[in-house]
C-alpha cells in the first residue's frame, strides 16, 4: 500500500515535483476514461457553467493511464479561473487519502481536468496555457495529465497532456467508457 510520501498529493502539498524521465520507454501512449468518469464529465459540461477544473485518481499500467475517479478540484464554492489553474492542497491531499485507503493503495491522483465555459470543447490553442500552467505547478508529467473536455455537437470530447519537461507537452489519445 502506498504511504503518503509516495503519494502524488503529499509530493505537491510539499512542493516535490516529479522528476523528468529522459526515456521515452515507459511513456504513456493513451488515457481510459472508465464508463463513471466518463459520466461525471459528462454532467459537469452539460451545465454550461463557467469554466471549472478537477481531479483525476486512476493507475498506470504499461502504457494506459486508468482514469477511474474524477472530481471537483475544491469545494463548489470555490471560482475557478482558467487564467489561474490552481487545485486546493488541503482538498487535494484529503481526496488522495480517502481514496488510497478505500482502494487499498491501488489509485492515486493522476492528473486534473478542464472544461471551459458554456461546456464546449475548443481547439487545442486554447489550451497552451492551461498546460503550461499545469506543468509548471506539477500539476501533470510524464505519468499524469491535463484533461481537457467538453461537447463538439452533441458529443463528449477530450484531449489528454502529458508534461515532460525535457520536450513539449504530448497529446494523447483518450477513450470513453470503458
Amino acid at each position: 500500500m502506498a504511504t503518503s510520501q509516495d503519494m502524488r498529493a503529499f509530493q505537491q502539498l510539499l512542493g516535490i515535483l516529479p522528476e523528468a524521465r529522459p526515456t521515452h520507454s515507459e511513456q504513456l501512449e493513451r488515457v481510459v476514461l472508465t464508463r463513471h468518469v466518463t459520466t461525471y464529465l459528462r454532467r459537469q459540461a452539460a451545465l454550461h457553467a463557467p469554466s471549472r477544473t478537477g481531479l483525476l485518481f486512476g493507475c498506470t499500467r504499461d502504457d494506459t493511464l486508468k482514469v477511474t475517479l474524477a472530481m471537483n478540484a475544491a469545494l463548489p464554492s470555490v471560482p475557478f479561473r482558467p487564467e489561474q489553474l490552481t487545485v486546493n492542497a488541503a482538498h487535494l491531499l484529503g481526496a488522495s487519502e480517502a481514496l488510497g485507503l478505500a482502494y487499498g493503495g491501488r489509485i492515486d491522483w493522476c492528473g486534473v481536468w478542464v472544461i471551459p465555459s458554456g461546456g464546449l470543447f475548443g481547439p487545442a490553442t486554447q489550451d497552451a496555457p492551461l498546460v503550461r500552467q499545469a506543468e509548471e505547478r506539477g500539476y501533470i508529467d510524464d505519468r499524469a495529465v491535463l484533461l481537457t473536455a467538453g461537447f463538439e455537437e452533441g458529443t463528449l470530447m477530450a484531449r489528454a497532456y502529458l508534461g515532460l519537461r525535457l520536450a513539449d507537452p504530448l497529446d494523447l489519445p483518450v477513450e470513453f467508457g470503458v
